[in-house]
């Protein structure tokens, strides 16, 4: 009713464009069709037909409905076996021949990292963790003539 009333609100002259010659004659048309009832023959025959592709349809739910679960638990499984036994990539370091000891713990420290990042995975690797492990100390022996030449 509410709808009604700010139709007319909306558009006061709404009743004098259904009124117009075009919509009298559109009204005419199809008030001229003939009104076809549909026959209960027709009817069960087309159930008939439909009914196999009904029951096919449902066939293919049931089966979507056990085997689409299935396969998410098994790619989960996989991925969660794939990460869980991760096999560490081998490492693609050359030897080279280091003569100085700067050079050297250089090289050690970059291979201490790599292992570390390795086994602990990105964000969690701890330079400090790695000191402690590995019982050296990697901090440099400054001395005071290295320093003054500074």
């Amino acid at each position: 009713m509410k709808r009604e009333n700010n139709m007319s609100q909306q558009d006061p002259n709404l009743d004098a464009k259904l009124t117009t010659s075009a919509q009298r004659q559109v009204a005419d048309t199809v008030r001229a069709l003939p009104e076809e009832t549909v026959s209960l023959a027709w009817r069960s025959a087309l159930n008939e037909r439909l009914a196999p592709i009904a029951a096919k349809k449902v066939r293919v739910r049931r089966v979507g409905w056990l085997w689409k679960p299935t396969a998410g638990l098994a790619m989960a499984g996989a991925l969660a076996v794939a990460v869980m036994f991760r096999i560490a990539p081998s490492p693609t370091i050359s030897s080279v021949s280091v003569s100085s000891g700067v050079e050297a713990n250089l090289v050690a420290f970059h291979q201490q990292s790599e292992v570390a990042y390795d086994v602990a995975g990105p964000g969690l690797a701890n330079p400090d963790a790695i000191e402690k492990t590995t019982g050296k100390n990697t901090e440099p022996n400054w001395t005071e003539d290295d320093l003054s030449s500074l």
